[in-house]
């Protein structure tokens, strides 16, 4: 028990509770992130989403900008991203709560960023220090600090230590292959997920590292060029089926 909880406190504790301090005079003073595209863009896109909604229409037009507009078809609103379904709840609450709900979700995703580089770097042999380390670098860096006011952007950079976790896994880099299905499926739901997220260039971006890293682990690993392309096919099976998703 005790050894569990020591592997919980560290790298775990800190890579949860740093980006909750961080936003903490937000979420704990009845403010929001309410700001240049909060304000213009993403806040009253699903707002009016999710009350149409909850009115039993599909939320497929946007009558707010100019002479309207597509709603469920425009990328970056993200209606399908199954995180931002947590937020319908703050909806029937009210403009207010629901503004303030948008903080939850950009906490929930620098964590989710920082524990997704902590499984990374303990697939790499890093030691506890070096995953919590890394974990707060990247859930708390300043690119996603500075990009927190653009869900769509802090959504799908979240996924980027994920996918490569996965995309690791799926080439059996770390002698950690366990099957088809289970080196598959996380892939295929991490791509998924990415592409869901609502930016389609950190998407391509990420895509592109996916293709590089696994691409080097597999030269590294496995012998040369042939490494190379054997760890891209591997890839395959599990990245079309997370764009199918």
């Amino acid at each position: 028990m005790m050894t569990r909880i020591r592997r919980f406190a560290l790298p775990y504790l800190p890579v949860i509770l740093a980006p909750i301090a961080l936003l903490s005079p937000v979420l704990f003073g009845g403010k929001a992130l309410f700001w240049g595209t909060p304000f213009l863009q993403f806040i009253p896109w699903r707002y009016w989403a999710w009350k149409t909604l909850l009115a039993g229409q599909n939320p497929l037009w946007n009558p707010l900008v100019g002479m309207g507009a597509p709603l469920a078809a425009n990328y970056q609103s993200a209606l399908f991203y199954p995180p931002n379904w947590l937020l319908i709840p703050f909806t029937a609450a009210g403009e207010g709560w629901f503004a303030w709900s948008q903080t939850l979700l950009v906490i929930a995703h620098w964590i989710w960023a920082g524990v997704g580089m902590v499984w990374l770097t303990r697939d790499l042999g890093l030691d506890d220090l070096a995953q919590t380390v890394s974990g707060l670098a990247f859930g708390l860096s300043g690119y996603l600090v500075a990009r927190a006011g653009f869900f769509s952007i802090n959504a799908a950079a979240a996924w980027l230590p994920w996918v490569l976790w996965a995309g690791t896994r799926a080439t059996g880099a770390f002698g950690d292959a366990h099957g088809w299905t289970k080196r598959t499926l996380p892939l295929a739901l991490c791509v998924g997920m990415l592409m869901l997220a609502g930016h389609a260039q950190t998407a391509w971006y990420t895509m592109l590292l996916l293709a590089a890293w696994t691409g080097f682990w597999g030269g590294v690993r496995g012998g040369g060029i042939r490494g190379v392309g054997r760890a891209w096919v591997s890839l395959v099976p599990g990245v079309l089926l997370g764009v199918m998703l």
